[in-house]
C-alpha cells in the first residue's frame, strides 16, 4: 500500500500596517497576525483583471477604493443578531475595502428561497453563499448562463484558489461540472476521523483482563472475540452477557463491512465500487468479496457478531456500554462519542482503535474516503453582475486562512490564540491554534458566521489545536493518526464524478436500487438467509444484480470518471 502523508498547506497571511496596500507572501508558520505582509510576494501569477478599482492580485485590500456588492448568505440565526455589528462581518469589509449588503436567509429555508428566485427567473444579487444548493442544481443553472463560470478567472485573476488547486488538484477536478466549467467556489475540509470513517473500536480493558495482544490480522481478530465470548471478559461473574463485536443500523460508520471485509476486498461502505485496471468496477461481484462474506457470516453464525446488528438502532444498542459493566467488546463506528457521551470519558475511554486487520492475502487497508469540496455552503456569482470581477476576488479571498480564521473562529487573543513555538497540537506537530471560545459558546454571538460559510480548510484546524486533557475527539484524533493513517488504499472512486444531466437522473435511480440490492443481500449473506458458501446462491445473486442494469450503471460512472481524469 502506498504511504501517504497529509500534508497541511499553509496559506496563513501576516499583519503589517507599513503600507496601506500589502501583498500575501506565499506561506507562514501560524495563523498569528493574518493581514498581509509588506511588498508583493513573488508567488503572485495571473495577469489580473483591468478593472482599474482593483489592486494587485492577492493584495489587501482588494479594492483601492471603497465598492458595495450585494450578497445573500444562508445563515445561522443563533450566530447573528445583528450583522451591521456582526465581528466577522465588519471585519471581511475591513481587511477586503468591499461594502456587503447582506441579505441573510435562515439556513433552514434559503433552498427554497433561492430555487424559488431561480425557477422565477428574479433578479440575482452578486454572491449567492450557503444557500444549501447541490452541485446539480448549480450546475444545471451555470450551464444555462444564470451563475458565471470561474475557471477564466480563476487561472488569471485568483490569488488563493489557484494556489489551492495547485497544491490540492483533486478539489480543482472535484470542482468542474461535466462542460468543463466552474461555477462554484465551494466548502472542503479535512478532518481525519471523517476521512478514515469506518474502524472498530475495542475494550482495551478486556484485552488486559484476558492478557490478550491486540489483533492484527483476521484469524487474531476472531480468536479474541472467541475469548471475550466464553471467558468473562467484563470481570462480573457471569460467563454470558458478552457481546463480543456489536454495531447497529443508524450508527455513524456502523456498516457491516467496512473494517471487516476491508482484509478481503476493499469495502467504502457507500456505493462498495472500487478502481481497478483503470476502471470503475463494482466490489461486491469479486471473489474476494464472497471470501469477506464467508468470515463475517463465521463471525455472526458463531454468536461473536451480535445478532442484533442489522434490527437494532443506537438507543437499544447503547446500553451495552452505558451500566456499571460493559458488555460490548468491539463496536463498528465511526468513533465512540457516537454512542455514549463525551462528557463521561469513564464510557469511552477504554475502546482503542483496532488497526486494519491483514487478511488472508496479507491485505492491509483502512476506509479512506478522501477529502471533497461540498457545494451546500459554496459561493456562486451572478453571470450578470456589473461587479463580477469584483465579486470573485472576494470569492478568492473566501478561501484564505485569514478569511477562515475571521468567519468560524472569530478574534485573535479574543476568541482564539497563537500558542508558542514549543507546543504541539493534537497531530504531533506545533500547534497551529489554540481555542478560546468553542463553538456554541455565547461569547461567539454575532461573531462568526461558523461553518455556513465558504472556506478551504486544511488538515491543521483540527489536528493543529492544542492539545487538552479529556477531549474525546482529540483521543480518537490521536488514535486515528497512529493506527490508520498510511494504510489508505492504492486508488478509490473519486467522491464527487462530472455526470451529466442527461444521465443524472438514470444515475441517481440506478445508484439507490443497485445499492438496497447489494446491501439487502449482503445482510442475507451474513444472516445465513442466503448460503454463502454455495455456488448456486451466489451465481444467483450475480444474475440478479444484472437485471438492476449493472452495466449501464458502470457505464455512467466510467463515463464520469473519464472526464474528471482529464
Amino acid at each position: 500500500m502506498k504511504r501517504k502523508i497529509l500534508i497541511a498547506l499553509s496559506l496563513i497571511i501576516i499583519i503589517s500596517l507599513l503600507c496601506s496596500c500589502t501583498k500575501t507572501p506565499a506561506q507562514t508558520t501560524g495563523p498569528s497576525g493574518t493581514e498581509a505582509s509588506t511588498g508583493k510576494s513573488s508567488e503572485a501569477t495571473g495577469t489580473g483583471s483591468s478593472n482599474p478599482i482593483l489592486n494587485e492580485v492577492g493584495t489587501l485590500p482588494l479594492v483601492k477604493e471603497e465598492i458595495e456588492l450585494d450578497i445573500m448568505v444562508g445563515y445561522y440565526p443563533f450566530l447573528v443578531t445583528d450583522v451591521n455589528t456582526h465581528y466577522a462581518a465588519n471585519e471581511l469589509q475591513k481587511r477586503t475595502g468591499i461594502k456587503l449588503n447582506y441579505e441573510l436567509v435562515d439556513y433552514q429555508q434559503v433552498s427554497e428561497r433561492v430555487t424559488l428566485m431561480l425557477n422565477a427567473g428574479d433578479e440575482l444579487p452578486d454572491i449567492i453563499t450557503a444557500a444549501r444548493m447541490s452541485f446539480d442544481q448549480i450546475n444545471y443553472y451555470g450551464s444555462r448562463g444564470v451563475f458565471l463560470p470561474l475557471e477564466g478567472m480563476i487561472e488569471n485573476d485568483s490569488y488563493w484558489i489557484k494556489r489551492i488547486f495547485t497544491e490540492y488538484p483533486d478539489a480543482g477536478r472535484q470542482c468542474r461540472a461535466w462542460d468543463g466549467h466552474i461555477y462554484v467556489v465551494p466548502r472542503y475540509a479535512e478532518n481525519l476521523l471523517t476521512i478514515y470513517g469506518a474502524k472498530i473500536w475495542i475494550n482495551g480493558k478486556w484485552l488486559e483482563n484476558l492478557n490478550l495482544d491486540m489483533p492484527t490480522t483476521t484469524e487474531e481478530f476472531y480468536n479474541v472475540l472467541k475469548a471475550f465470548k466464553e471467558q468473562d471478559a467484563n470481570n462480573n461473574g457471569d460467563p454470558n452477557d458478552e457481546i463480543p463485536l456489536t454495531t447497529a443500523n443508524n450508527l455513524w460508520y456502523g456498516h457491516v463491512g467496512g473494517a471487516l471485509m476491508n482484509p478481503f476486498i476493499y469495502d467504502n461502505t457507500g456505493n462498495q465500487l472500487i478502481i481497478k485496471d483503470g476502471k470503475i468496477v463494482p466490489a461486491y461481484t469479486q471473489d474476494e468479496w464472497r471470501e469477506g462474506l464467508k468470515y463475517i457470516n463465521k463471525l455472526y453464525k458463531e454468536g461473536l457478531l451480535d445478532s442484533e446488528c442489522y434490527t437494532q438502532d443506537t438507543n437499544t444498542m447503547k446500553q451495552l456500554f452505558m451500566g456499571d459493566v460493559q458488555r460490548a467488546g468491539s463496536v463498528l463506528v465511526g468513533k465512540m462519542t457516537n454512542i455514549v457521551p463525551a462528557g463521561q470519558p469513564e464510557l469511552w475511554q477504554d475502546y482503542v482503535l483496532v488497526p486494519p486487520l491483514k487478511g488472508p492475502s496479507g491485505q492491509a487497508v483502512t476506509c479512506y474516503v478522501p477529502p471533497s469540496v461540498k457545494a451546500d455552503t459554496g459561493s456562486v456569482i451572478n453571470a450578470k453582475s456589473k461587479h463580477a470581477d469584483v465579486a470573485f476576488r472576494l470569492v478568492d479571498y473566501f478561501w484564505s486562512e485569514e478569511a477562515r480564521l475571521i468567519t468560524c473562529y472569530g478574534e485573535e487573543n479574543v476568541d482564539w490564540r497563537t500558542p508558542p513555538s514549543n507546543v504541539l497540537g493534537v497531530n504531533g506537530k506545533p500547534a497551529f491554534m489554540e481555542i478560546i471560545n468553542s463553538f456554541g459558546s455565547p461569547e461567539l454571538e454575532n461573531r462568526i458566521f461558523g461553518d455556513n460559510f465558504t472556506y478551504f480548510e486544511t488538515e491543521k484546524f483540527v489536528g493543529g489545536q492544542v492539545r487538552k486533557e479529556g477531549d474525546a475527539d482529540q483521543y480518537f484524533y490521536m488514535e486515528v493518526i497512529d493506527k490508520l493513517v498510511g494504510f489508505e488504499p492504492d486508488e478509490v472512486v473519486p467522491p464527487i464524478l462530472p455526470i451529466t444531466p442527461e444521465a443524472i437522473e438514470e444515475y441517481n435511480e440506478l445508484n439507490s436500487s443497485i445499492t438496497s440490492f447489494v446491501n439487502e443481500n449482503k445482510a442475507k449473506f451474513v444472516v445465513g438467509e442466503l448460503d454463502i458458501y454455495s455456488d448456486a446462491a451466489w451465481n444467483a445473486y450475480l444474475d440478479q444484480l444484472k437485471t438492476f442494469r449493472l452495466e449501464r450503471y458502470l457505464e455512467i460512472m466510467n463515463e464520469a470518471y473519464e472526464i474528471y481524469k482529464k
